[in-house]
Order: structure tokens, then C-alpha cells, then sequence
């Protein structure tokens, strides 16, 4: 570092109105005195002297190496990135008999129930949809279309929450309980149930989370209500 304790600088007649400024090029100087570790520039100022070449001052003052395009002193902050939902199934029940019209009435029972456990410490977004596919919250009864799409066969709805957040009040904290009931196709066949916890529409970038294994579901008018409800199963 370059230090300089006593410069130079013309004298000026300021402080003598009798006596008319002197323009031409003197020769008498003076000493200026600066702070150590600060140089005199040409207008009498002193200012702190500038780095070697390829060297820039840090934010306390030092000269560092310095390469293309980097700002001294500068630590680079990183990215805040959207909080992510994690978690598991705790308990899974689905139905595998209905009648036609069952699967969309809250007083039949939802063709497929669940109990996902978030993990997150953070607010994330999340999103659980249940979906009826034709074979070839928590504690909240959904009954209309899917949030993403308005398929009437899929049932979703989206949450935002952590492990801390009290979903329902049934349920202690960091549980989700799901109940949905998406409309059937209005005919005899065979359906798989589908669905899980996604951090979004999976059609507007949303990843899947967790997905329950698909269960089949028979519709058929001619099941009693005996039938039907003997062929609940816990599959989580």
C-alpha cells in the first residue's frame, strides 16, 4: 500500500485581498500534510490512493485480487428457493364395491380415505386429489371437481401448512385427513382409485409428493349395503 505523509500543493492568495490572484504558473509550493495512508490529488483533497492493477478494495478497505467480474468483498447470498412438502401416508381405506352415484355422496362414504402426515418445517404449498380412472380436507368433504382441471371425476384441494399447523380440528397437528368423492361415470364398470399430495397441478409444473397405490373399485346396482361396506379395506 502506498503511503504518502507530505505532498505539494500551490499557494493562493485567498486569505490576502490586497494582493490580485496570482494565474501564472509559480513556482513557490507548499507542503500538504494528509493521514497516513491517504495521498494528496491534484485539487488539494486527500484521497485514499487507488489498488495496484488487478486489485479493488473490499468492504474494509483492503486490497484483494480481484478476477473478471467479481465485486471485492462482495459474498454472494443464496437463492431463496419455495419451500418444499414432505411427508407420509400414515393410514389409507378405500371401498372396492359401489353403486352407480355412490362415489359423489358424502352419506356413502368416500371411496377412498386417508391420513397424510406433513413433515416440513416450513410453509409449503400442497395439493391431495382423489380421482376415479375407468380401467382398458381432511376430515373436509370435497365434493366438486378438481382444482387443476374441473374434471368431475377428480377431486382436489389445496392447502398450505407445515408439521406445526393444525389442519382440522379433529386431528392434532401436521395431519391432513382426506375424504373426497369424486362423481363416477353413471354406469356398471370397473375403476381404479387414484390419487396422493402433490406441491401443485402436476400440468402447471407441481411434483408429486406421495401417491397411494391405484385400488380397484367395482360398480355394480346390484351390491347390498352389506356388500358394500364389508368390502372396505385398509391398504396403509
Amino acid at each position: 500500500m502506498l503511503t504518502i505523509s507530505s505532498c505539494v500543493k500551490k499557494e493562493g492568495t485567498q486569505g490576502n485581498p490586497s494582493v490580485p490572484p496570482d494565474n501564472s504558473n509559480s513556482d513557490k509550493v507548499v507542503t500538504g500534510n494528509c493521514a497516513a495512508g491517504l495521498l494528496l490529488d491534484n485539487s488539494g483533497n486527500c484521497i485514499i490512493p487507488p489498488c495496484p492493477t488487478g486489485q479493488a478494495r473490499d468492504n474494509s478497505g483492503q486490497c484483494v485480487v480481484i478476477s473478471p467480474n467479481t465485486n471485492p468483498g462482495f459474498v454472494p447470498q443464496p437463492l431463496e428457493t419455495a419451500c418444499e412438502v414432505t411427508g407420509y401416508f400414515k393410514s389409507a381405506y378405500a371401498y372396492h364395491k359401489k353403486k352407480i352415484g355412490d362415489s359423489s355422496n358424502i352419506n356413502r362414504g368416500a371411496p377412498v380415505s386417508y391420513q397424510f402426515v406433513v413433515t416440513n418445517e416450513c410453509d409449503a404449498n400442497i395439493y391431495i386429489e382423489t380421482g376415479l380412472l375407468q380401467a382398458s380436507g381432511f376430515t373436509i368433504l370435497v365434493t366438486q371437481p378438481s382444482a387443476c382441471d374441473g374434471n368431475p371425476h377428480f377431486t382436489g384441494k389445496f392447502v398450505k401448512g407445515n408439521k406445526n399447523t393444525k389442519f382440522t380440528s379433529t386431528q392434532p397437528t401436521g395431519i391432513i385427513d382426506v375424504a373426497f368423492f369424486p362423481q363416477d361415470y353413471n354406469k356398471e364398470q370397473n375403476l381404479r382409485i387414484v390419487g396422493g399430495v402433490y406441491t401443485g397441478c402436476l400440468k402447471d409444473g407441481g411434483k408429486t409428493v406421495a401417491e397411494f397405490p391405484p385400488q380397484t373399485l367395482s360398480i355394480r346396482n346390484s351390491y347390498t349395503d352389506t356388500e358394500i361396506t364389508a368390502s372396505v379395506t385398509k391398504f396403509i
